[in-house]
């Protein structure tokens, strides 16, 4: 599956590599049963910086996390390709970013019934995304699927970039057990 025109930059690989440092950190650390948990500073700083990442977390193995971390600073220094799921990994940390601004907005000053109408939170989502997210994408937050922002999320991704939702979650979130998202 090629993405066109989503080649990330060096400096998105490696944020990359030093979110998969972390993740790896606390799930090591999990693992071992080491101290209880991170700060919720720390938690609180990679979802902000990483929206979804705290699923990651959760759904990827230690394993997985350092070579997620490790291939992302060798796609960053030119030591290797980049893999498909890094392009995958920054849109959809992107376009979360734009649904959980959409959703706050919302939650503010919009009454339900009068969302679709805000031309402007479509605006304000695709300047947040980097790409073009219609009102459609905004109706979509009213009533997400089983109230699931990220299964909004994924669904655009899929219509953006042309591949099945599924295949996306998959790239992105390997099951480790099964998923309570239905895409």
């Amino acid at each position: 599956m090629i993405l066109a025109g989503t080649a990330p930059t060096e400096a998105e690989l490696r944020d990359l590599e030093r979110k998969y440092l972390a993740l790896a950190d606390l799930r090591r650390r999990r693992d071992e049963g080491g101290a209880p948990g991170p700060a919720r500073a720390t938690l609180v700083g990679l979802a902000r910086g990483f929206p979804g990442c705290l699923r990651e977390l959760d759904c990827l193995g230690l394993a997985e996390l350092e070579r997620r971390a490790s291939a992302a600073g060798a796609a960053a220094s030119g030591a290797a390709s980049v893999e498909l799921w890094m392009p995958l990994i920054i849109a959809y940390h992107a376009t979360l970013r734009a649904a959980l601004a959409v959703k706050r907005e919302l939650a503010r000053h919009t009454p339900a019934g009068a969302a679709a109408d805000r031309g402007d939170l479509a605006e304000v989502a695709s300047r947040i995304a980097g790409r073009p997210l219609g009102a459609g994408f905004v109706r979509a937050l009213l009533r997400p699927p089983e109230g699931r922002i990220g299964v909004v999320v994924l669904r655009d991704l899929a219509a953006h970039l042309g591949v099945d939702a599924r295949s996306i979650s998959d790239a992105l979130f390997p099951v480790r057990r099964p998923s309570p998202y239905r895409l």
